[in-house]
């Protein structure tokens, strides 16, 4: 029985000694797996945003040249980021549009444009709290408005015909590309961004020149937290 006894109180011992070891040799992994799957400042987050800018949009009679000013929605996961916007530049111009039925085209005048539009961005690996980015998006181009500069017409019919793809002509869809970088102070994020935008072959368009229309754009974003759910 004493036997038994200092072998039991010889067990308890050891127990004691090894069980704090063990208990470390475990949060060790587990602070280190902890650590790899900590969010980055910009993983699962809902930006919001105001920029400021330039564009440059050519029509077929010449480029236009607009400052430009918008608001955003900058939504981050891991390695994308879904990019709503919406936009206005301000410019008076004028463009040129083929009407069915008419010899020659009509020259139009046209004021301002505004663009709403999404994206997807690739989220580069970040340098620092330096973060780069690639977009890839689509948006819709609404000119502010658009008159007929000759308003003379052979028949009511022939103006009704012109008023109508003038108005038509107003708005386009278009696909956009676009390079960016933010930097991340907190939860603040002042960024750059360029965009291209093909005009060229924009028929039915009043934005119809023959090359790129070019916009960039210098902006603020702001964090107001982690998303809970996925959403995509």
């Amino acid at each position: 029985m004493l036997s038994i006894r200092r072998s039991l109180l010889s067990l308890t011992m050891v127990a004691g000694v090894l069980t704090p070891s063990i208990a470390r040799a475990q949060q060790v992994p587990q602070a280190a797996q902890a650590a790899q799957v900590a969010p980055q400042p910009w993983q699962d987050s809902w930006f919001w945003g105001a920029y400021g800018g330039g564009t440059s949009i050519r029509t077929n009679t010449g480029r236009v040249t607009a400052p430009t000013a918008g608001a955003e929605w900058f939504i981050t996961r891991s390695a994308v980021a879904l990019h709503v916007f919406a936009e206005q530049a301000i410019f008076a111009g004028s463009s040129q549009l083929s009407i069915a039925g008419m010899a020659s085209p009509r020259l139009v005048s046209i004021t301002d444009l505004q663009r709403v539009g999404f994206g997807v961005a690739m989220l580069s690996p970040a340098a620092g709290s330096f973060k780069p980015y690639f977009e890839l998006g689509y948006s819709l181009n609404l000119v502010g408005s658009a008159i007929d500069s000759l308003r003379s017409y052979a028949t009511a019919a022939q103006r009704d015909s012109v008023n109508s793809a003038i108005n038509t002509a107003r708005s386009t869809g278009r696909l956009f590309g676009s390079v960016g970088a933010m930097v991340l102070l907190g939860q603040w994020a002042p960024y750059l961004q360029a965009t291209i935008m093909p005009t060229k072959g924009a028929g039915t368009s009043l934005i119809n020149g023959d090359g790129m229309g070019y916009t960039v754009s210098f902006g603020l974003r702001y964090n107001f937290g982690r998303s809970s759910d996925k959403i995509f």
